[in-house]
């Protein structure tokens, strides 16, 4: 999108998303505005966080339609996966992130086993260590300043995404896979 850059999160609140690393890294200086849209087992923690310490580059939507979502990534020039530090967190590659790539949006999120199968640091997405706030920033800020860097990983993403998470190529990997058990 033109303008300047802006990101987008949403989910559950669950504490495998990591929101408290989302908060604090929009706390730091340089990073575009967050739209963190969910609720869930956090919304109490955060509604607290952001009523005694708000945070000027963070607005929180409590949900939206869910044909909303799509509007909201296509808004955002970067989509934001999880954060979380728990071994759930590094096995799963979210849905969101998925839709990001099928948007064509360059994702941020942690580095870890279960979204190296998906996304390539550096090429459709940045990857930063679980839990970092001070790295998940840097990354937001950097990617914010160059808007040919978010358009070029954008388009890797989408690419990526027709690769392995368009449904297509998820069934036939399922149905490779299913194949080999019956013989």
């Amino acid at each position: 999108p033109d303008g300047p850059a802006t990101a987008v999160f949403y989910g559950k609140l669950a504490p495998l998303h990591g929101v408290t690393t989302i908060v604090e890294a929009a706390r730091r200086p340089g990073t575009p505005p967050i739209h963190m849209i969910g609720a869930g087992q956090l919304s109490a923690w955060l509604d607290r966080e952001l009523t005694s310490r708000p945070v000027a580059t963070l607005r929180h939507t409590p949900w939206v339609p869910y044909e909303q979502l799509g509007s909201e990534v296509a808004a955002a020039s970067i989509s934001l996966g999880v954060f979380g530090t728990s071994d759930k967190a590094s096995r799963v590659v979210p849905n969101k992130v998925f839709q990001a790539m099928a948007a064509g949006r360059p994702v941020v999120t942690a580095d870890t086993p279960g979204i190296r199968e998906a996304l390539r640091d550096g090429v459709d997405g940045v990857l930063v260590p679980a839990g970092d706030a001070t790295a998940l920033a840097a990354a937001l800020a950097d990617l914010a300043a160059d808007p040919v860097l978010r358009a070029t990983m954008g388009q890797a993403a989408h690419e990526r995404f027709n690769q392995i998470g368009h449904p297509e190529r998820v069934a036939d990997a399922f149905l490779a896979a299913l194949a080999t058990l019956s013989r």
